[in-house]
């Protein structure tokens, strides 16, 4: 049996309309990715005495634009500090960032703001400062590290999102 010519041109420009279609759906992720390069945040360096609390900065690497959410985890040496609290939390929507501590040696956050442009950070501009109480003896340290458990460490601008970048 064979089709009339008509009916293979509508067939032919279906296929072409779909194959058109899932082109565009498959460059999508190409274009939104492009457009945004990774975001970057920097943990600073401190040096205190045995006692008291130490505040830790959280400031912006490259490319903190227009962000509406970002989260993560980082941990330390529950051994050398504690958990106190977050402090000078300089982006918007201040009840939109959580902190939980429910494991020694591990904090999670996450961050939403309430509108679709968020906030955009210079390069190496305060974010917000880790607060800990110092439990150690002089000499110990503790390093402050960034990790993706439990709390996956991303971001998002109302556009796109991927991890960020530790410097």
């Amino acid at each position: 049996m064979c089709c009339n010519l008509d009916e293979i041109f509508n067939r032919f420009n279906m296929l072409k309309k779909l194959f058109v279609l899932f082109f565009v759906i498959g460059l999508i992720p190409f274009i939104s990715f492009s457009q945004y390069p990774p975001l970057g945040i920097n943990c600073g360096t401190v040096l205190t005495g045995a006692s008291g609390t130490v505040d830790v900065p959280i400031t912006a690497g490259s490319n903190f634009q227009n962000i509406t959410q970002f989260s993560g985890t980082f941990t330390y040496n529950p051994a050398v500090i504690s958990w106190n609290s977050m402090q000078n939390w300089s982006l918007t929507n201040l009840p939109g960032a959580v902190f939980t501590n429910t494991t020694p040696g591990i904090v999670t956050f996450t961050w939403s703001s309430l509108i679709s442009v968020g906030p955009t950070v210079a390069s190496g501009g305060l974010l917000f400062n880790l607060r800990f109480n110092v439990i150690g003896s002089i000499g110990q340290s503790s390093p402050i590290g960034f990790t993706n458990s439990p709390q996956w460490l991303n971001w998002q601008n109302g556009l796109a999102g991927q991890e960020l970048i530790l410097a």
